[in-house]
């Protein structure tokens, strides 16, 4: 392409683009691209700009591979670069087709006056993934500061480190152990959180708090097993460290008698006194101490304070939990809370907040006996509100694990809210999301009013599209 004054070229434009498209892959190409000026020159020539003559070239290319997968995706290399006057203002790689997945980056400008880097030419990372057995190894490694990203991943362990040099500065392992059978259930974590004090987050958590943020290493370890599913006896324990300071630990065990419940942290205490049924918990800051009591006024109802003063009621019922707010300060909310069972794999939980006319509501529910094959729903209801009227929020998702290459999720929702006008009609969700051996495909709909929308992706054949406005290919 050429523009013209009068006889003479102003500037040169062109190039070719194409894309392939077949079985084995997806390819657009920008090759030879270029950009000449020469009398535009001349024409500016009297202003106060560059009067250079500009010859760029720019060549890019977007290559899919529809056979060969890295990992779950499809391989895919990406490169563009521009020159100007045979100068290379950028040239970017990103590729998983090659033996080890790179990024390379020569972007001089970006480096130098966004990033701050002077000491390297171009920004290059490269990925690794080693397989030995059931433990995959990935290393991310940067020639910047020779930083590198290492996770390893076993059947009961996951771990992630960042190094700069030979130097760790961050590292965190997490240790895990899962049994559920017919009779009983047993989960364990054991964390451990390691910093240096050149870590930027280190740093950070030294600049808010030397002496309570700031750590060097954190140890965390979970604890949840019930050995009778049908009595439900369980024994619970949580316990944290930092550095070698205790900071929490809760242990409840009713496996054996008399039953055991405690609870340690440096700036808090409680107490419960089994003839009265009262509660304290004493609570130490830095500038104030607090008393929460816990007081028995009634038949399963209850009085809670801080420091003397009556700040609601408590009433405890069979299945459910009801609390009435009393100080002149607060506004008169009810909070009601109810349970279906005791059970942690299959229930569903209400929480309900009344204010004069105005009432909100919401239900959880959750049926997970069997994890690989379960579903979880929400459900928010209100009225008497100004801004959102009547409201209705539903989700409900199913979902069906047969291995790691089959997995299903089913879906389906609500929004409803007749204060505003957009949503004063119920628009409603519906989507499907199959994983089965590395192939991904989706279909979501939503109706509104009397239009449809449809998101739909499929990895093999290759199609995206987003009804009724376009689709490709």
């Amino acid at each position: 392409m050429v523009a013209m004054k009068g006889s003479v070229p102003l500037f040169k434009f062109g190039g070719y683009f194409g894309i392939i498209i077949n079985a084995a892959k997806y390819e657009i190409l920008f090759k030879n691209f270029y950009l000449e000026n020469t009398l535009l020159i001349n024409e500016l020539g009297h202003l106060e700009v560059s009067t250079d003559i500009i010859k760029a070239k720019f060549n890019a290319k977007i290559f899919i591979d529809l056979i060969n997968k890295y990992g779950i995706l499809n391989k895919i290399a990406v490169e563009a670069k521009a020159e100007k006057n045979t100068e290379v203002l950028f040239n970017i790689i990103f590729t998983t087709v090659e033996t080890t997945p790179k990024l390379h980056i020569y972007f001089p400008f970006f480096l130098k006056k966004v990033l701050n880097i002077h000491d390297i030419k171009y920004l290059e990372t490269k990925l690794e993934h080693i397989v030995s057995g059931y433990e995959h190894t990935i290393t991310i490694g940067c020639n910047y500061k020779n930083i590198k990203f290492v996770v390893k991943i076993t059947p009961t362990m996951f771990a992630y480190e960042h190094l700069v040099g030979q130097v760790s500065h961050f590292k965190h392992v997490v240790e895990f152990k899962f049994e559920n059978t017919a009779k009983s259930f047993l989960v364990a974590v054991k964390s451990k959180f390691n910093l240096h004090e050149e870590s930027p987050l280190y740093k950070m958590l030294y600049h808010l708090s030397p002496n309570y943020a700031c750590f060097k290493d954190m140890t965390t370890n979970y604890h949840f097993e019930i050995l009778d599913k049908t009595a439900m006896k369980a024994y619970i324990s949580v316990y944290v460290l930092k550095d070698t300071a205790l900071i929490f630990h809760f242990e409840f065990n009713n496996m054996q008698f008399p039953y055991k419940i405690m609870l340690k942290a440096p700036y808090l205490i409680v107490e419960y006194k089994p003839l009265t049924k009262e509660v304290k918990i004493v609570i130490n800051s830095v500038t104030k101490t607090y008393y929460p009591t816990l007081t028995p006024i009634g038949e399963n109802k209850f009085e809670f304070g801080i420091n003397g003063e009556a700040l609601a009621h408590v009433v405890i019922g069979i299945k459910n939990i009801e609390i009435i707010t009393l100080h002149k300060a607060l506004p008169t909310i009810t909070a009601i809370f109810t349970w279906k069972t005791f059970s942690i794999f299959e229930n569903s939980i209400g929480i309900q907040l009344l204010y004069k006319q105005i009432a909100h509501k919401i239900l959880v529910g959750w049926n997970i006996n069997t994890l690989a094959k379960a579903f979880m729903e929400v459900k928010m209801t209100g009225s008497g509100t100004n801004l959102l009227g009547d409201y209705e929020l539903f989700h409900h998702l199913n979902w069906n694990i047969v291995d790691i290459k089959k997995i299903d999720l089913i879906w389906n929702g609500k929004v409803l809210s007749t204060g505003l006008p957009y949503l004063n009609t119920p628009m409603m969700t519906n989507g499907q999301l199959a994983f089965n051996d590395f192939v991904v495909k989706m279909k979501m709909t939503v109706e509104h009013k009397t239009e449809t929308y449809t998101l739909i992706f499929l990895t093999k054949p290759f199609k995206i599209a987003f009804l009724p406005f376009f689709t490709f290919p």
